[in-house]
C-alpha cells in the first residue's frame, strides 16, 4: 500500500526561499552599510564591508563574541543593549561605540539593532554604519566655537545675546566687567549688587525696540555709571539675534569711546587755555605748564630752558616752595632730555632706584617715583624740555603722551614769539641809529617856521652847517625865489592838513620833498617834518624797470606755461596764448570774464576761500591742483599758483596766477593706483592661497579681487586641456563680471575651443612665450576678433599662467566700455597675480600630500615682490625674509646677525607704534601702516600685514608677515575721494536728465491722446503713458535719494498707486497698503514697475465700473522662503465664470507672464473670485548672488 502527495507547491516554496536567501545575501554582501548577525554563542554572520572595516577575515570572526571587538570603555554598554533586544524590552535600537581593528586602532561606528530569528534561535541584526568623518566633524565644530569665544574675549567692546525672558545666552569678558559679575552669574540671571542691576535695566530698556518690532537699534552716544561706579561713554547698538530656543532674542554691542570723550574735554581746556592767551609770552608759558600738569594729574609740572651749564625754571606748577628755581644742570633729568634732543617722550618709572636717584638732587628730595619729559624744539634748536613729575608709579597712555606733545609745541610757539618781541625791540633800536645816519634831508620846524632839528644832509641843502639852522625861520635862511616857494608849501600843509610833496631840479640833480604835518593829541598842526631825498637814481631806475617790464612782458607772452593776471574782483586781467590753449578759449573771450566761471565746482568753494584769505592777508600765495572747465566741457587737471602782487601801500593790487596742465601726470597717477590695487589684490591672492591647499576654492574670490582693483569690466581664467583628436584647446574655468557685464561662463563656444580651428595663433605663440597679449580688439588678427566681438568687448589684456615650467592656462581682463590703453604698470601688476597663480597650481599639482606652513612659505617667498617675512612671536628675531628686504632696506644676514637693525630703519615716530603692535604674542592677524627708510635714503610708507602660525598644540609657533610698499596708494587717496565724489554727481544727472525726457513723453502722449476721437485708440494711448510714468518714477526716486544701485520697491508702488488714480481720474476708489521696505536693482525694479503699471491699471479701468466705490489693497512684503510677494486685490466685479481661461490667453496678460518669468525670475496668479487677486513673486537680486 503506498500514499501519494502532491509536493509540487512545497518544492516552488522551497525554491522561491532559496532564490530569495539567495537575492537577500547578494544585497548583504554588495552593500556600503556593514551587516553582523550575532546570537549568545557568538557571531553568526558577517558580511565583506564589515571584515574589510575591521580588518579580519570571516573565520576570524564567525563564532567569537561581539564584545570581543568592542573598545574595552564601551564594552559594558554594548552588553546592556544586547542584553535588552535579547530579554525582548526593545525590538529595535540605535548606539554608538568604537569598533576595535586587527591592527590595534579603533573607529566610530553607529548601530542600528533589531531582534530576528536565524535558524529557528533569537539573534541580534545589527546595521553597522562608519561614523569616523562625522566624529571628526564634530571635533572640528566643538574647536572652532572654542576658538571663536576665546576670539570674542579679547574684544573690548561689550558684547551679548539676550533672550526675551531675560537670560543671557551669551556674554564675552567685557561684558561681565560692565556687570560687575561672572559669566556663570550671568547665564543663571544673577546680577550682584545694584550696580550690575543698574546696568541691566538699562540695558533691558534699550533692547525692548528689538523685541517689540525685530528691528535694529542703535544709540549713538550713551553715558552709564558700570559697576565699579565708573562713568563710561558707550555706543550702543542692538539687533535680532537668531537663537536655538523658542521666542526673540537680541545682539547687543557696546562699544567703549570714553578714551574719546576724556580726550575731547582735554582738548576742549586747551583751547579754552589758549583763547585766554595774553600779550606776554611768559605769563603764557606758566599757563600752559600748569594746564599740562593738571590734566596729565601730576605732582607738579615745570619748563626749564638750560643757559650754560645752569637750568633755569622758566615756568611751573605746583612745586615745592623750597625747590631751587636755578640749579647746576648736570645730572638732571631736564637737562639730559634737552641734551638727547629725541622727538619722543621720555618716560622713567622707579626714579629712586634708577641712577637719577644719585645725579638728580630733586628725586629723593621730594620723593619722586615717575618722570616724564619731552624737549621744547623750536625750528632751529631745543631751547628746553617740559615734564610732569608723580610721587608715586604711573603709566601714561598714548592720549597722555600726545598731549605732552601738544602742550610742549604751544610752548615751542611762546619761545619764538618771545624772540620776535625781543628782536622787534632790538630792530627798533638800530632803526634809531640808521635813522641818524640816513643819506635822506630831514628838517623839524615849528609851525613859524623855525628850524627845530636837522641833520647834515639837510643843512647841506641849505648851504648851512645844521648847528646854524636851528632856531632859524626858513624865509630868513636864503631871500632866492626857490626858499620862498618852499615857505608857501608849508602854509598849503597847514592849511590843508595833509601832507604834501613837490620835486625840483637843481644842480643836474631831481630832488623830492615831502613835508608832514605833525599833530599834538589834540590833533592840532604844531610842526613839519620835511624830508628830502636825491631821486636821480631813482629816476634812472624807473627808466630800467620800464625796460625791464618790457622784457616781462616777452616772457609773459612767450612762456611755456600758462600765465595771468586776475583783479582782486575775480576778472581775468591779461592772459597769455598758452592758458588760451589748455583751457581751450580765445584771449578776447576770456577778457573781463570771471576766473570762477570756469573752476570746476567741486574746487570753486576752497578757490574763492584762498583768495579771501589773500585779500585779508593771513596769506600771501597758494599753490593747488584744480580742475578746470574747458570750451569742449571736459575737465582737465591743472596746477594752479597764485600769489598777491600788491601796491606801495600794501594793499592788494591784482592776482599773478601760474597754470600748468598736469592732465598727463594724473592719468600716470591714476594708472600707478590701479596698479597698487592690483598688488593689494595680488597680496590678497598670496594670502588666500596660504591658508588653503585647494586653490579652486578661492579662485573666484581672488578673480573679484583683481577684476575690480584693475578696474575691469570681466575677469576670466581658461585652462588649456586636450580634445578627443590631441589638439590644444581652451576652456574657461573661471568668471567674474562686473554690474551690467553679460556672463559668458556658460558660453558653449568657450568649452574646449580649439586655437588651431578658430585661428588663434598668435594668442597661442604669445603667451607659449611667456607674454601677456594686451590692446584693442579691433587691432587683433580676425581669428581673435571672431571669438571676442560677439562677447562686447573692446580691448582686453591676456596673461599667461604657467604651472612650473609648463603653460597652464591664462587670466584674462576685459574692457567692454571703452578702447583702453593699459599701461605697463597695470600689466606688471596682473603678470605678478597670474605668477602666483600660477605657483598655486603648480603647488597643488606637484604637492599631494605635504600641506605644512614650510611650503606655503616657499610659494610667497618665491612670487611676492613685496617683503616677506617670519619671526618669533613677539618679533624679537627674525627666522627668514626675501630678497625684497635687500632692494628695500638692506642685507639679510645684517638682519639676522642683529635682529635690532630692522627697528632701527624704522622712522623714529613710529617705532612705538611698532612695538606696541608686536609687544604681547596674540594668535590674531595684525595690521598696521608705518614709514621705513630705504637703503637709498629716503623714506616710504609700507602696509603690513603679519598673522599668526598655530602648531599643532594649538600655540603660536611663528609669525609671518608682508610688508607692502603703499607710498603711492597714500599720495593718491586724497585724489581718489575727490573723484568717487565727481561720479556719484554724474550718475544723479543721468537719473534726472532720463526722468525729464520720460515725463515729456509723457507729456507728449497726452497731447496727442487728447487730439484722438476713438476710445479705444485713446484707452490705448493712456496705457502706454501709465507705462512710461512708471519707469520715469524709477528715475525720479534714483534722482532723489542718495543710492542709485536701487530702489525702495515699496514706496514706489504706493506713488505709482496714487499717480495711476489721478490719471484715471478714480477718486471714488480707495487704495489701501501693506507694505514692507525692500530695495531692488534697477534689472528687477524696471519690469517690476511695467508689471504694476499694468496691474493698477485694469483696476482703475475694470474693476468699478461706471464711477463706482469701491477699495484696492496693494501689499509688498517678503515671504517666509525670502521671495518678494506683490499683491494687487480688489472687491470689484471681477472676470466672468468662463473667460478667465479666455482673459489668461489675451495678448496683455501673455506679455506679463513673459516680464514675470523671463525678466524678473517669477510666478504669476491670478484668481478672480468676488473681486480679482494678481500675485506676483519672484527673487531679489540680494538672495540670488547669495544661491549663486
Amino acid at each position: 500500500m503506498g500514499i501519494m502527495q502532491d509536493v509540487t507547491e512545497i518544492k516552488q516554496a522551497q525554491r522561491a526561499l532559496r532564490e530569495s536567501e539567495g537575492r537577500l545575501r547578494s544585497i548583504l554582501n554588495t552593500s556600503r552599510v556593514g551587516v553582523v548577525v550575532s546570537r549568545k554563542d557568538g557571531i553568526v554572520y558577517t558580511n565583506p564591508v564589515m571584515l574589510e572595516r575591521s580588518g579580519y577575515t570571516a573565520e576570524e570572526v564567525i563564532g567569537r563574541q561581539v564584545l570581543d571587538f568592542v573598545y574595552p570603555e564601551d564594552r559594558a554598554m554594548v552588553v546592556e543593549m544586547l542584553a535588552q533586544r535579547f530579554d525582548g524590552k526593545v525590538n529595535e535600537v540605535y548606539y554608538s561605540y568604537r569598533l576595535l581593528k586587527k591592527h590595534g586602532d579603533f573607529s566610530w561606528v553607529g548601530v542600528y539593532g533589531s531582534l530576528v530569528d536565524w535558524d529557528g534561535e533569537p539573534a541580534s541584526l545589527a546595521f553597522i554604519i562608519d561614523l569616523s568623518e562625522q566624529k571628526q566633524a564634530e571635533a572640528a565644530l566643538a574647536r572652532s566655537e572654542s576658538r571663536l569665544r576665546r576670539v570674542i574675549d579679547l574684544v573690548p567692546h561689550a558684547i551679548y545675546a539676550r533672550h526675551e525672558d531675560g537670560r543671557f545666552l551669551m556674554v564675552n569678558r567685557a561684558t561681565t566687567e560692565l556687570y560687575g559679575c561672572s559669566m556663570e552669574d550671568l547665564a543663571h540671571g544673577r546680577c550682584s549688587g545694584p550696580e550690575g542691576q543698574r546696568v541691566d535695566r538699562s540695558l533691558a530698556q534699550l533692547e525692548k525696540p528689538v523685541f517689540s518690532g525685530a528691528t535694529p537699534f542703535q544709540v549713538a552716544e550713551l553715558c552709564l555709571e558700570d559697576a565699579n561706579g565708573r562713568t563710561r561713554h558707550l555706543e550702543y547698538s542692538a539687533v535680532p539675534f537668531p537663537a536655538d530656543v523658542p521666542g526673540r532674542a537680541v545682539l547687543g554691542v557696546c562699544t567703549d569711546v570714553t578714551s574719546r570723550e576724556e580726550m575731547r574735554l582735554r582738548l576742549e581746556r586747551f583751547n579754552d587755555c589758549l583763547l585766554r592767551f595774553g600779550s606776554e609770552p611768559d605769563e603764557n608759558i606758566s599757563s600752559l605748564v600748569a594746564l599740562c600738569g593738571e590734566m596729565l594729574g601730576g605732582a607738579c609740572s615745570l619748563y626749564n630752558r638750560r643757559e650754560g651749564r645752569q637750568l633755569i625754571v622758566a615756568g611751573h606748577w605746583n612745586v615745592p616752595a623750597d625747590m631751587p628755581l636755578v640749579d647746576d644742570a648736570d645730572g638732571h633729568i631736564c637737562a639730559d632730555v634737552i641734551e638727547n634732543a629725541q622727538d619722543s617722550v621720555l618716560l622713567v618709572r622707579n626714579l629712586q632706584d634708577s641712577p637719577y636717584g644719585e645725579s638728580d638732587p630733586n628725586v629723593r628730595a621730594y620723593g619722586l617715583q615717575t618722570y616724564v619729559g619731552v624737549p621744547v624744539r623750536t625750528e632751529k634748536e631745543v631751547v628746553g624740555s617740559l615734564c610732569v613729575v608723580y610721587t608715586d608709579d604711573r603709566l601714561l597712555t598714548e592720549e597722555d603722551e600726545w598731549l605732552l606733545s601738544v602742550v610742549s609745541s604751544a610752548v615751542a610757539v611762546e619761545e619764538r614769539r618771545m624772540f620776535a618781541q625781543n628782536s622787534l625791540r632790538q630792530s627798533e633800536r638800530t632803526l634809531r641809529a640808521l635813522s641818524d645816519a640816513t643819506s635822506d634831508m630831514m628838517v623839524l620846524l615849528d609851525i613859524e617856521g623855525v628850524v627845530l632839528a636837522a641833520n647834515a644832509k639837510a643843512a647841506a641843502v641849505f648851504d648851512l652847517k645844521p648847528q646854524d639852522m636851528v632856531g632859524k625861520r626858513i624865509e630868513a635862511l636864503h631871500g632866492s625865489p626857490r626858499q620862498h616857494d618852499r615857505w608857501q608849501r608849508l602854509l598849503q600843509v597847514r592849511q590843508a592838513d595833509e601832507a604834501v610833496q613837490f620835486t625840483e631840479q637843481r644842480g643836474g640833480q631831481s630832488l623830492e620833498h615831502r613835508v608832514y604835518p605833525v599833530h599834538d593829541e589834540f590833533g592840532t598842526v604844531v610842526r613839519f617834518a620835511v624830508f628830502t631825498r636825491d631821486i636821480t637814481e631813482a629816476l634812472l631806475a624807473e627808466r630800467k624797470l620800464a625796460e625791464s617790464e618790457e622784457r616781462f612782458r616777452a616772457t609773459f607772452e612767450q612762456a611755456a606755461v600758462g600765465m595771468a593776471h586776475i583783479s582782486v574782483e575775480g576778472a581775468w586781467l591779461r592772459v597769455n596764448d598758452k592758458l588760451c590753449d589748455i583751457i581751450g578759449y580765445a584771449r578776447e573771450e576770456l577778457l573781463g570774464r570771471q576766473f570762477s566761471e570756469f573752476v570746476h565746482p567741486e574746487y570753486l568753494e576752497e578757490s574763492l576761500k584762498f583768495r579771501d584769505q589773500m585779500l585779508s592777508g593771513e596769506i600771501s600765495s597758494f599753490k593747488q591742483e584744480q580742475r578746470y572747465q574747458k570750451r569742449n566741457g571736459v575737465a582737465t587737471w591743472i596746477n594752479v599758483t597764485v600769489a598777491t602782487i600788491r601796491d606801495e601801500n600794501g594793499e592788494p593790487k591784482y592776482f599773478s596766477c601760474v597754470l600748468e596742465d598736469i592732465s598727463l601726470r594724473k592719468q600716470i597717477e591714476r594708472s600707478l593706483l590701479r596698479r597698487d590695487a592690483v598688488l593689494e589684490a595680488v597680496g590678497l591672492a598670496a594670502e588666500k592661497f596660504l591658508q588653503t591647499s585647494m586653490w579652486t576654492e578661492c579662485m573666484q574670490e581672488i578673480l573679484s579681487s583683481l577684476g575690480s582693483a584693475a578696474g575691469a569690466c570681466r575677469a576670466y581664467m581658461f585652462e588649456n586641456v586636450l580634445d578627443e583628436q590631441e589638439r590644444l584647446c581652451m576652456s574657461q574655468r573661471f568668471e567674474w563680471c562686473s554690474p551690467g557685464i553679460e556672463p559668458q561662463i556658460d558660453n558653449e563656444v568657450l568649452d574646449k575651443l580649439s586655437y588651431a580651428d578658430y585661428g588663434l595663433d598668435t594668442l597661442q605663440k604669445t603667451l607659449e612665450a611667456r607674454q601677456p597679449l594686451h590692446g584693442r580688439v579691433c587691432d587683433l588678427p580676425l581669428g581673435d576678433r571672431m571669438i571676442l566681438e560677439p562677447q562686447g568687448i573692446k580691448s582686453l589684456v591676456v596673461v599667461p599662467v604657467y604651472a612650473g615650467n609648463d603653460w597652464w592656462g591664462f587670466i584674462g581682463f576685459d574692457d567692454c566700455k571703452v578702447e583702453r590703453q593699459w599701461l605697463d604698470a597695470e600689466i606688471e601688476a596682473l603678470v605678478a597675480a597670474a605668477n602666483i597663480v600660477g605657483s598655486a597650481i603648480a603647488r597643488k599639482l606637484t604637492e599631494t600630500a605635504l600641506r605644512d606652513s614650510e611650503r606655503k612659505f616657499r610659494l610667497i617667498a618665491d612670487t611676492v615682490q613685496d617683503v616677506f617675512w617670519i619671526s618669533t612671536p613677539n618679533r624679537g628675531q627674525v627666522l627668514y625674509v626675501n630678497e625684497a628686504y635687500e632692494r628695500q632696506v638692506g642685507p639679510r644676514e645684517e638682519l639676522y646677525r642683529n635682529p635690532f637693525s630692522f627697528a632701527q630703519a624704522i622712522h623714529p615716530d613710529d617705532r612705538r607704534l611698532v612695538q606696541r603692535t608686536y609687544a604681547r604674542p596674540r594668535p590674531e592677524v595684525r595690521e598696521i601702516e608705518y614709514r621705513i627708510r630705504r637703503k637709498q635714503g629716503d623714506w616710504i610708507w609700507v602696509r603690513e600685514r603679519a598673522f599668526p602660525v598655530m602648531g599643532a598644540d594649538g600655540e603660536m609657533e611663528w609669525l609671518a608677515g608682508i610688508t607692502i610698499d603703499i607710498t603711492e596708494r597714500r599720495q593718491a587717496e586724497e585724489e581718489i575721494r575727490r573723484s568717487l565724489k565727481e561720479k556719484e554727481l554724474l550718475l544723479q544727472e543721468v537719473h534726472h536728465r532720463v526722468k525729464n525726457n520720460l515725463q515729456i513723453i509723457t507729456g507728449l502722449l497726452d497731447m496727442a491722446g487728447r487730439r484722438i476721437e476713438d476710445e479705444r485708440a485713446r484707452e490705448i494711448m493712456r496705457d502706454t503713458q501709465s507705462k512710461i510714468h512708471g519707469m520715469a518714477m524709477i528715475h525720479l526716486q534714483l534722482y532723489g535719494y542718495e543710492r542709485f544701485d536701487s530702489i525702495d520697491i515699496a514706496n514706489y508702488a504706493r506713488m505709482l498707486t496714487w499717480q495711476l488714480a489721478q490719471m484715471y481720474g478714480a477718486k471714488a476708489i480707495q487704495p489701501e497698503f501693506e507694505l514692507e521696505e525692500i530695495h531692488l536693482s534697477l534689472s528687477k525694479a524696471i519690469p517690476c514697475g511695467l508689471v504694476l503699471s499694468e496691474v493698477l491699471s485694469n483696476v482703475f479701468k475694470h474693476a468699478y465700473p461706471m464711477g463706482q466705490a469701491g477699495s484696492l489693497m496693494l501689499s509688498v512684503q517678503r515671504g517666509q522662503n525670502g521671495r518678494v510677494v506683490i499683491q494687487v486685490s480688489d472687491q470689484g466685479q471681477g472676470i466672468p465664470d468662463g473667460e478667465l481661461d479666455r482673459e489668461l490667453s489675451s495678448v496683455g496678460l501673455k506679455l506679463l507672464k513673459n516680464i514675470v518669468k523671463f525678466q524678473l525670475s517669477g510666478e504669476l496668479h491670478i484668481v478672480s473670485d468676488h473681486g480679482t487677486t494678481v500675485t506676483i513673486s519672484f527673487d531679489d537680486d540680494e538672495k540670488g548672488e547669495s544661491s549663486s
